[in-house]
């Protein structure tokens, strides 16, 4: 337990870098899931019914599945930038804390 106290000690700053990037990894774990969702309920019973009815729906449907897919590539770059760049710098926090003690104890 005392080492994830340690371990949390580093997110202080990070909290708000952290709870967003926790919150675009669920939104796109929740798209990922929901493609095949749609598509297969839209199989089953949107695509069975006749010629003009799809094609009324179709722009809808195609502006939701884009709107989806705008959502998840900015989350996915926002995990991959800001996400791996909080990682990169907490990492550097701990070495250089770390350096310090180890600096310390040398005297």
């Amino acid at each position: 337990m005392n080492t994830i106290k340690k371990f949390i000690h580093y997110y202080g700053p990070y909290k708000t870098v952290f709870f967003i990037d926790l919150i675009c990894a669920a939104v796109i774990s929740l798209i990922d899931l929901a493609y095949p969702q749609i598509l297969r309920t839209m199989t089953k019973t949107l695509f069975t019914q006749d010629q003009s009815r799809i094609l009324h729906a179709l722009p809808v449907i195609a502006g939701g599945l884009f709107l989806m897919y705008v959502i998840q590539c900015l989350c996915k770059y926002y995990v991959t930038c800001q996400g791996h760049m909080m990682g990169a710098n907490m990492e550097r926090e701990r070495h250089s804390s770390q350096g310090r003690e180890s600096k310390l104890l040398l005297f």
